[in-house]
């Protein structure tokens, strides 16, 4: 019992530290140094178990991959690729309330934090005066994310991919089915119709906004089938795919040398690095210094059930922390020695569970960015988001029960 009061107060000083705006990857090294001072770990020992765990290639394929992410988005953001493949969209699509949610979604496709507030002028644009401000903001908040920050080109389901040893698109496949009750159920709670697009494109122009939507999405594809061609054939196949989607971009956008240079630069995020060095660090020491054996010891003699943890932990960590990628380095080393990568619904349920805490949070920062674009209340958003919210933790619950 004390064991887990330790873990609990833990997470609130280690969600203090986070609203204090202090890097997850910090946050999670000083817990490295605080687990090896309760355990009396030598400072031979504790040098040593830092040291691999910063230059294993885990960790240096997780910054390279992750920082190559970036390099995409910001190409493609910066030579207006997003833009066309949004303008484009909503000429093809004649159905304005579906042509809302699928620019959403296909925003979504991409990482970029705060990225809601990309979309709002979109959705406000194609709506117009057809819709509430509040169902303009959830269509904006809900569907930007209703690939639950599992697609594979996501920090968050890569880190824990990373921490499962599974592939990340084996993992993106096992969140399909809560992705679909996601967006099903975000459908039917805006209960709100909307006069089609009355424009009437010429066959000329339709085909026109036919080859920019699919010129301006081509990337993404391109990394995606990549990525699907060298799953079976090469070790990094994630990491190369997205090395030749870069050059393609390159190519494509004609930069040269300063430019790239450019992009390079300021897609390395440093806070990122931190993260993921702070996240392995962490995990490792969470092996080496004997807690996590000791925290299962204490799971099965207080016969606590193993799927409990499996949605709590995660839910609860990423209602503080409202970002993907942060509750992951949490949650996910303490749950996978109680068996959470022996089983990829498990995983799969967590991540979702995990996933849903962040979405009904008001520390989110796409929710705010949204609610305060539209002129909502935050809380009347969220009252919104939690509803449709309950379908998806319903279909965790059942997928628990039912593997």
């Amino acid at each position: 019992m004390i064991l887990f009061l330790i873990f609990l107060t833990a997470i609130f000083f280690n969600v203090y530290l986070f609203r204090k705006n202090i890097n997850i990857g910090l946050i999670m090294l000083l817990n490295s140094l605080i687990l090896s001072f309760i355990k009396k770990m030598p400072i031979k020992a504790v040098i040593l178990t830092a040291f691999k765990a910063v230059v294993s290639e885990k960790t240096l394929e997780l910054i390279f991959i992750l920082i190559a992410v970036m390099i995409i988005e910001n190409m493609m953001r910066t030579s207006g690729m997003i833009a066309k493949m949004a303008q484009s969209l909503r000429l093809l699509v004649s159905n304005r309330l579906f042509s809302a949610i699928m620019l959403s979604s296909a925003l979504g496709l991409l990482p970029s934090p705060g990225g809601a507030r990309f979309s709002c002028p979109i959705v406000e644009e194609i709506t117009g005066d057809g819709l509430s401000n509040l169902n303009k903001a959830y269509i904006n908040y809900w569907f930007r994310h209703v690939w639950l920050d599992g697609f594979i080109l996501y920090p968050g389901v890569i880190l824990a991919a990373k921490l499962l040893d599974v592939p990340v698109g084996k993992l993106f496949l096992h969140l399909m089915i809560f992705i679909i009750i996601y967006a099903v159920s975000g459908v039917l709670i805006i209960g709100e119709k909307i006069e089609d697009n009355k424009m009437a494109l010429k066959n000329g122009d339709r085909k026109k906004a036919l080859m920019e939507f699919l010129f301006s999405i081509m990337p993404v594809f391109t990394m995606i089938v990549l990525y699907i061609l060298l799953i079976n054939r090469f070790e990094y196949a994630l990491d190369l795919a997205a090395l030749i989607t870069i050059i393609v971009l390159i190519i494509l956008n004609k930069l040269n040398l300063k430019e790239v240079k450019r992009i390079v630069k300021e897609s390395l995020n440093l806070n990122y690095v931190i993260i993921i060095i702070g996240v392995m660090v962490f995990k490792d020491f969470l092996t080496v210094s004997g807690i996590v054996e000791s925290l299962s010891s204490a799971v099965v003699y207080y016969k606590i059930p193993k799927e409990l943890l499996f949605v709590v932990i995660p839910l609860v960590s990423n209602f503080f922390f409202g970002v993907t990628v942060s509750f992951v380095s949490l949650a996910f080393p303490i749950l996978i020695p109680f068996g959470l990568g022996q089983n990829i619904w498990h995983a799969a349920c967590a991540f979702v569970s995990g996933f849903i805490g962040g979405m009904i949070t008001p520390v989110h920062l796409c929710s705010v960015m949204t609610a305060e674009y539209f002129d909502v209340g935050i809380d009347k958003l969220l009252k919104k988001v939690m509803a449709s919210s309950f379908f998806v933790l319903a279909a965790v619950i059942a997928v628990l029960i039912l593997i």
